[in-house]
C-alpha cells in the first residue's frame, strides 16, 4: 500500500533547509531594499527643504537668504523661520520633522562671490538625517552633506555643479560598485545617479 503524504522527518529536514537558505539571502534582500529607499527618502527631505525655504522667502518679500538677514542673524533666527515652512520643531541649529528627518544648519561667514545671482552664492552647509529616530548617524546611509546657497537651494557634495561640470568628486570618493573613501561625498552619487544607492 502506498503512504501518502511526508513523514515527520522528511517535514524538519525541508524546513531546516529552508531555513538555512533563508538565513543566507536575507540579510542581502534586507540590505537591497534599505539602500532602494535611501534616494527617495533623501530626495523628499531635500525637495521638502528647498520648498520651505521658497515660501519663507515670499513671506519676507525677498528673494535671497542675505536679504533675509541669515548671516547677521544666525542659524536660531534662520531655523525659527524655517520651521513653521517644514513643519519641524527648530532646536538652535537643528529642525526636525515630524517623520523623523533632520537638518543640522551651518552657516558660513563668507558670502561667496559677490554680485553673483543667489543660487551661485554659497551660504553654509547642511547636513540631513534621514533617519534622525537613530541616535547614530551614518554618512552615507542615513547623513548627508549639503551646500546651503542663497535662493535657499540646496546643492550635494560632491554634485556636478550648477554649470554642469567639473565638480563631479563623488566619482573619486564615493564611487559606483566601490566602498567610499569619503562617504561625505555619497550625496552627490546619488543625486548624479537618479537617486540610486550604487555603492557598498
Amino acid at each position: 500500500m502506498k503512504r501518502k503524504g511526508f513523514t515527520l522527518s522528511e517535514v524538519l529536514i525541508t524546513l531546516g533547509i529552508i531555513g538555512v537558505v533563508a538565513a543566507l539571502t536575507l540579510p542581502s534582500l534586507i540590505s537591497d531594499t534599505s539602500s532602494a529607499q535611501i534616494g527617495p527618502k533623501l530626495g523628499k527631505a531635500v525637495s521638502m527643504f528647498e520648498q520651505a525655504n521658497e515660501a519663507l522667502l515670499n513671506d519676507n518679500s525677498v528673494d535671497s537668504l542675505e536679504d533675509l538677514g541669515i548671516v547677521t542673524n544666525g542659524e536660531a533666527a534662520y531655523t525659527t523661520g524655517l520651521s513653521n515652512h517644514l513643519k519641524a520643531t527648530a532646536n538652535g541649529q537643528t529642525l526636525r520633522t515630524k517623520d523623523n528627518v533632520s537638518y543640522l544648519i551651518t552657516i558660513a561667514n563668507n558670502a561667496g562671490a559677490a554680485g553673483q545671482p543667489p543660487h551661485r552664492r554659497y551660504r553654509g552647509t547642511v547636513l540631513v538625517d534621514i533617519n534622525a529616530s537613530n541616535n547614530v548617524s551614518t554618512a552615507g546611509e542615513d547623513a548627508f552633506w549639503f551646500g546651503l546657497f542663497d535662493d535657499g537651494s540646496l546643492r550635494p557634495k560632491g554634485h556636478t555643479d550648477w554649470q554642469g561640470g567639473a565638480d563631479t568628486s563623488w566619482t573619486v570618493n564615493c564611487p559606483a560598485n566601490a566602498v567610499p573613501t569619503n562617504a561625505s561625498y555619497c550625496a552627490g552619487h546619488i543625486f548624479d545617479n537618479n537617486m540610486k544607492v550604487l555603492y557598498k
